[in-house]
């Protein structure tokens, strides 16, 4: 799937930074190397409101016929928050996405502060409310793991270039022991939007993450040997993983995917150790996913299935 790589230039009613290719290239040497040259982007005018408003955009030359659109922007509060606005005014179609340069309120799983300084990867796009299956109770299932097939598609889009990107129960991207990214699912009037951060040039420092004792450290691509540039980047993992989930839905059931991630997930059938809120702490086996997406564990106290919490390693 290709995209129309947009830089919109922002204004108050989103509340978002100013931004063209001009001043995108001062922001961050991976936007530098990104936009230049300058040449390859031209003036778009079909950027418009339902009431009419037109919205100052540039769009690369080459891409300007293809109706998908990427949208960058500049600092904003969050590409959730950009894409709610967007999809209210129409801007957006199902698979259109925000890209921004950086966030100020961005947040995670239980609304904690994603750290989102510029060279980063901070995503949003609109998830189609439903598949075309024919089973109408497998499209309900589809809907109830919407993170788990997106957190599946994007480690399967990582490992076509060749890097080694797993999914950790239920939301995380992690690459030899480090998170490099996360997912975030909301819904707005019954339209998911996912919010995706990877981080490519810069990760949170390891005394921010700490939670009861325990943390996954992270690290981002660019500082274990990776070379990769924002927008570049995120039009390849972004469209290979359409194509992951489109061809998943057609030819997988949800029982099939399921059965894939609990032999592929991190820790899959190995000892974490399981926090969740207002309980201790405790160790138990990853025996699988259930069919509405939960993580079924085998403890000493017996069998269960946990809907939120954290899981880590417990060496």
């Amino acid at each position: 799937m290709q995209f129309n790589s947009i830089i919109w230039s922002g204004n108050n009613l989103f509340n978002v930074g100013l931004a063209s290719p001009k001043t995108l290239i001062n922001i961050h040497p991976l936007w530098t190397n990104e936009l230049i040259p300058l040449s390859q982007w031209q003036e778009y005018k079909k950027l418009q409101t339902n009431d009419g408003l037109n919205l100052r955009a540039w769009c690369k030359k080459a891409t300007s016929h293809i109706k998908s659109k990427i949208i960058v922007c500049g600092q904003c509060n969050s590409t959730m928050m950009v894409c709610r606005s967007f999809l209210e005014k129409d801007v957006l179609s199902t698979w259109d996405c925000i890209l921004s340069v950086s966030q100020n309120k961005g947040h995670g799983q239980y609304g904690r502060n994603w750290h989102s300084p510029p060279g980063n990867i901070y995503a949003s796009f609109v998830f189609p409310s439903s598949f075309a299956v024919s089973n109408k109770s497998e499209q309900l299932s589809w809907s109830k793991i919407t993170s788990l097939l997106v957190g599946y598609a994007i480690s399967q889009a990582f490992e076509n270039i060749k890097i080694p990107v797993k999914l950790k129960w239920p939301n995380d991207l992690i690459l030899n022991g480090y998170k490099v990214g996360g997912i975030l699912v909301e819904e707005k009037n019954d339209v998911p939007i996912i919010g995706i951060g990877i981080n490519l040039d810069s990760a949170p420092l390891q005394k921010e993450l700490f939670r009861k004792n325990y943390v996954m450290p992270a690290t981002a691509l660019n500082l274990v040997g990776f070379n990769f540039t924002p927008l570049t980047f995120w039009e390849k993992i972004y469209s290979d993983s359409i194509k992951i989930i489109k061809k998943t839905v057609e030819l997988y059931s949800v029982s099939k995917l399921l059965e894939v991630l609990s032999q592929t997930m991190l820790w899959g059938g190995e000892e974490v150790m399981v926090i969740l809120p207002c309980e201790v702490p405790f160790k138990a086996q990853i025996k699988g996913i259930a069919n509405d997406g939960g993580l079924i564990l085998q403890s000493k106290t017996g069998k269960r299935v946990i809907y939120s919490g954290s899981v880590f390693s417990p060496t």
